[in-house]
């Protein structure tokens, strides 16, 4: 790991790998399917002790006892492309033994027979819809189960030899593969009136399998507020899946970190009026500052050149003339000793 892990975060992280570690011998050896959730309050670092699990996953960790899993690939789902776009750039920043290349985006051109061991593939509820190139042409579902059949039609795109149930089904009975479900914000797609019929039924499908569609062997679901994965789960124990403790992270020690803040500080102005510089204001002064510091830096240090800081001053995209004019303004107010090319 590039980040030196919180001390909370390390022992969520060794709970999950435990989780992880019984999930995949029962499955390997019984055939059994399990489920389990992280809960920790947002900014706590989820996506920090993600990275550290798929890390231990794919290439052991001696920290906490874990033998790679040569078997383990991983398909990462949440709601929405962004949220799957900033999760991959997290885990990136995060890991050093992640690459690139292991962290594979599920395009409409997606077409493999089964899913890699090694590599985390991610989706997003919109990549599975009705509309999508990746489901048209499942058509088994529909037999067997009606309710599915406007979600999966049966016309196959051309050139086109597995949709993605047909990439899932194949790798869970490739028993040289295990494949993990990661749920992203996990109490999404649970079933509220607030779900779309459709999402929900993606999510369900996900986890729970339907018609030829075979259940995904180990589910993890991560979020701040898990409670709606856990219901549903606990419903699904009668259908065959078990549940390992989940791991709940304490907020107190977030805080203890220092990571979250117990109190904020709000400035609130006694005087009416307009207060759209006062951000340059303080903008100005932090440049200010930083710019003299360099220079004594420099001097001190008998450097010929010195670090000079670049401000940046962010526009709308119709900007205002009048609110730049009244910016630029204030910098020069602000700092009288600016040239005007500067």
């Amino acid at each position: 790991m590039k980040f030196t892990l919180k001390d909370y975060q390390e022992e969520a992280v060794a709970d999950v790998l435990v989780n992880m570690r019984k999930a995949s011998k029962r499955w390997q050896e019984d055939g059994d399917i399990h489920a389990f959730s992280l809960t920790a309050t947002t900014g706590a670092g989820k996506t920090v002790m993600a990275a550290a699990v798929f890390e231990a996953m794919f290439y052991g960790e001696d920290t906490f006892d874990f033998e790679a899993d040569p078997t383990a690939a991983v398909i990462w789902f949440s709601d929405n492309p962004s949220l799957n776009e900033q999760t991959r750039f997290r885990l990136l920043e995060a890991a050093d033994k992640l690459d690139i290349t292991d962290l594979v985006v599920i395009e409409n051109t997606f077409n493999r027979e089964k899913f890699e061991p090694g590599k985390i593939y991610f989706i997003n509820t919109q990549k599975l819809s009705k509309k999508s190139l990746l489901v048209r042409g499942h058509g088994d579902a529909s037999k067997e189960d009606p309710n599915q059949q406007e979600l999966y039609p049966n016309a196959k795109p051309d050139m086109r030899a597995f949709t993605f149930w047909d990439t899932v089904q194949n790798t869970i009975e490739d028993s040289s593969i295990t494949l993990h479900l990661v749920l992203d914000e996990a109490h999404r797609g649970m079933g509220k009136s607030s779900d779309s019929k459709e999402k929900s039924t993606i999510v369900k499908r996900l986890i729970n399998g339907s018609g030829s569609i075979s259940a995904i062997p180990i589910v993890w679901g991560i979020s701040a507020t898990v409670k709606r994965f856990n219901d549903a789960i606990e419903i699904e124990t009668s259908k065959g899946r078990s549940t390992l403790p989940n791991v709940v992270v304490d907020s107190s020690k977030v805080q203890d970190s220092g990571l979250l803040k117990d109190t904020i500080i709000l400035d609130i102005p006694d005087e009416v009026g307009k207060f759209d510089t006062v951000l340059i204001r303080r903008g100005t002064e932090k440049i200010k500052d930083s710019t003299a510091a360099w220079l004594e830096y420099a001097n001190e240090q008998e450097e010929n050149q010195s670090v000079i800081p670049l401000m940046v001053f962010q526009v709308p995209n119709t900007p205002d003339p009048d609110e730049i004019g009244r910016a630029l303004d204030t910098i020069y107010t602000e700092w009288p000793e600016l040239s005007e090319n500067s």
